[in-house]
C-alpha cells in the first residue's frame, strides 16, 4: 500500500527532478516537448542574434584599428586603449538601472529598443572625424549596450526552468566567438569600399554593421514576445502548460504576467540587495566572470593588432583573426 501511494505521488513530486537542461527534451509529455521546441526555435535564435550583434558592434574597433582608424584619427596606442575604457565605464554603471527599467517596461520592448538604439550609435561611428568624437561615440555605445546581457538572462528566465537556462545561456554566449569570425570576414570585404562617397573603409564597417543591427532590432520589436502569455506561435493549451510548469518550478503564480513589475510586485529592500552582493556564490561567480571577461575582451580587441605586428597585411590580418575566432568556436562547441 505504501509503495503504491509513493508511486502515485511520484509524478507530481518529482517533476522538477525529471526536468533536464537539454534543448527541448526537458519535459515529461509530448505537449511540453512540442511547446519547448517552439520556444527553442523562435526565442533562442532571436536572443542569440541580439547578443551576437552586441558583441560584433562592440569588438569591431579592434578590426578597424589596423585598416586606417588609428591613423586617420591620429591616435596613439594609449588613445586606443582609452577608447576601449570609455566604452566600459557606462557599460558597467548602467547594468543594474537597466534591470529596474526592464521591470516596468517589459523585456519585449526594452530589449528591441536597446538593439535599435545601439545600431544607430554604431552607424554614427562611421561619421567620426576626431579622436574626441570617437570617445563620445564609444561612451554612448557602452551606455546603451550595458543592460543587454543581464537583460537577456532575465528574459529567458520568463520562459525556461532553472535547470534549462544554463544550456540556453551557453548557446547565446558562444556567439562571442562567432562574432569574431564574422567581424574579420566582414571587415575584409567592406574595407574594399574605401574612398566610396568620400568615406574611408573603416567607416563603412561601422555604417553597414549599424544598419544591419538596426534592421534586426526593428524585426525584434515586432516579433519578440514579452512573456509566454504574449506569444503568438503557441496555442492556448501550450501556453497553459508552460506557465504551469514555470510556476511549479519557481514557486510563483505570476509567471503569466506581461511585465516584471506584475510578476514581482514586491520591491527589493536595501537589505536584500546587500545580502545578494555579499553572498559567497555571487562573489565567487563575479570573480570568475571578471577573470574570464578580462581575457576574452582583451583577445577580442587586440588579436588583429597582434597578428598585424607579425608583418601581415591589414587584409590578411582580418582573415587570420577570423580563423583564430573559428578555432575558439569549435573548442567551445
Amino acid at each position: 500500500m505504501m509503495k503504491e501511494e509513493e508511486q502515485a505521488a511520484t509524478p507530481g513530486q518529482t517533476m522538477n527532478q525529471k526536468e533536464k537542461p537539454g534543448l527541448s527534451d526537458a519535459s515529461t509529455s509530448p505537449l511540453e516537448r512540442r511547446a519547448l521546441l517552439k520556444l527553442d526555435l523562435f526565442i533562442i535564435p532571436m536572443v542569440t542574434l541580439c547578443f551576437f550583434f552586441s558583441y560584433l558592434d562592440r569588438s569591431n574597433l579592434g578590426n578597424v584599428r589596423i585598416v586606417g582608424l588609428q591613423k586617420d584619427l591620429q591616435m596613439s596606442d594609449y588613445d586606443f586603449s582609452m577608447a576601449l575604457t570609455v566604452t566600459f565605464i557606462p557599460y558597467i554603471l548602467v547594468e543594474l538601472p537597466s534591470m529596474l527599467t526592464m521591470r516596468r517596461v517589459g523585456a519585449g520592448i526594452q530589449i528591441p529598443l536597446t538593439v535599435i538604439i545601439w545600431g544607430v550609435v554604431t552607424f554614427l561611428h562611421g561619421f567620426v572625424k576626431t579622436y574626441r568624437g570617437l570617445l563620445v561615440a564609444r561612451f554612448f555605445l557602452g551606455l546603451v549596450e550595458g543592460g543587454l546581457y543581464p537583460g537577456l538572462i532575465l528574459y529567458l528566465s520568463m520562459f525556461y526552468n532553472k535547470a534549462e537556462l544554463q544550456l540556453r545561456i551557453g548557446l547565446f554566449f558562444s556567439t562571442m566567438c562567432l562574432s569574431g569570425v564574422v567581424s574579420g570576414l566582414l571587415t575584409y570585404a567592406i574595407v574594399k569600399l574605401d574612398g566610396r562617397w568620400g568615406h574611408p573603409g573603416w567607416s563603412w564597417v561601422f555604417m553597414i554593421e549599424g544598419i544591419v543591427t538596426t534592421i534586426f532590432g526593428i524585426i525584434t520589436l515586432l516579433f519578440l514576445p514579452s512573456s509566454i502569455k504574449k506569444t503568438k506561435f503557441l496555442t492556448d493549451e501550450e501556453k497553459t502548460i508552460l506557465i504551469a510548469r514555470l510556476e511549479r518550478n519557481n514557486g510563483s503564480n505570476t509567471v503569466s504576467s506581461t511585465t516584471l513589475t506584475e510578476r514581482f510586485p514586491a520591491k527589493s529592500t536595501s537589505q536584500q540587495v546587500w545580502e545578494a552582493f555579499k553572498s559567497p556564490h555571487v562573489i565567487m561567480l563575479s570573480a570568475a566572470q571578471f577573470a574570464s571577461a578580462n581575457n576574452i575582451s582583451s583577445l577580442a580587441y587586440f588579436t588583429p593588432t597582434i597578428i598585424h605586428s607579425f608583418g601581415y597585411s591589414p587584409t590578411a590580418t582580418q582573415l587570420y583573426s577570423g580563423m583564430k575566432s573559428l578555432s575558439d568556436l569549435l573548442m567551445q562547441i
